[in-house]
């Protein structure tokens, strides 16, 4: 039942990403590079861990993230909007940035892997986030809150079942292409 309803938060919400996106990689906004740098910084000491230690860190990172964001849904789908579009916009910096540094093939390959796996896996897990905020809303207009424990126990199900092992797979990716590109000492 509840499958039904995803596609359409899933489908608006990857509208969002590319809008985002787009305004990252397109829109003249001062500060781009700042906050490229900035985020870059606060990763720097993470990059000398040892192939196994990334993995398990790139693996708590996003499915940490992900997972407060699909549990915070609930504050009527805000954040899962907010986390999804932020990602749009980083990632279309970063494609911008790289872009310009080694053309745009090469940098279509240095964000794929986070399209591939990472990206949709984020976009699920706020889907069921946003679909918690809008239930809970319309619960709330209709004073009558029986049964969205079930809904926040699917949900949860949900991240498990299908995005908590995208997100496996995605950090293995994430962390063979670090190492196999000599970007990280060792």
């Amino acid at each position: 039942m509840p499958e039904r309803n995803i596609i359409r938060y899933v489908v608006s919400l990857t509208a969002l990403f590319v809008s985002a996106f787009l305004a990252g990689f397109l829109a003249p906004i001062p500060g781009k590079i700042d906050l490229l740098g900035t985020l870059m910084d606060s990763f720097e000491p993470f990059l000398t861990l040892s192939p196994g230690k990334m993995f398990f860190f790139i693996l708590i990172n996003n499915s940490a993230k992900s997972f407060a964001v699909l549990l915070s849904g609930i504050l009527f789908g805000l954040v899962p909007l907010i986390a999804v579009a932020t990602n749009g916009y980083i990632l279309g910096v970063a494609y911008l940035l790289t872009s310009g540094e080694v053309g745009y093939v090469q940098a279509a390959r240095a964000v794929l892997p986070h399209g591939v796996l990472e990206i949709p896996a984020i976009i699920l897990t706020a889907g069921y986030g946003l679909w918690l905020g809008v239930t809970f809303a319309r619960r709330i207009r209709q004073r009558d809150m029986t049964g969205f424990g079930n809904q926040v126990i699917h949900a949860i199900r949900m991240f498990f079942k299908v995005a908590f092992p995208l997100f496996i797979l995605a950090a293995l990716f994430e962390m063979f292409l670090i190492f196999s590109m000599g970007g990280v000492p060792r």
